[in-house]
């Protein structure tokens, strides 16, 4: 029930975008420490780009949580339709 694509795609994206967000930051250091922080167009991309990354990766582990609650309010649930449908107003609710 629970959709390993979608899990193991959003995992993958969140971890490639935090790696390359530690690599930005690695090298947005290096201007930092030159005594004028953001001081010419390369920084501030950098700056920008960081922050792109960072919102994908963050969606990427959203996406991965919802997915994850969807198909366990299924399982626990069973066959009770009832219960069912509790379990996804409390998902909907969080």
């Amino acid at each position: 029930m629970i959709d390993g694509k979608v899990i193991l795609t959003s995992i993958t994206i969140q971890n490639i975008t935090v790696a390359i967000c530690g690599v930005l930051l690695f090298i947005l250091s290096f201007y930092s420490d030159s005594g004028t922080p953001f001081s010419g167009w390369i920084p501030g991309t950098l700056f920008v780009v960081l922050n792109i990354f960072g919102s994908i990766g963050a969606l990427a582990s959203m996406a991965s949580s919802v997915s994850i609650d969807k198909d366990w309010a299924i399982v626990i649930a069973g066959d009770d339709a009832k219960q069912l449908a509790g379990r996804f107003q409390i998902c909907k609710k969080s």
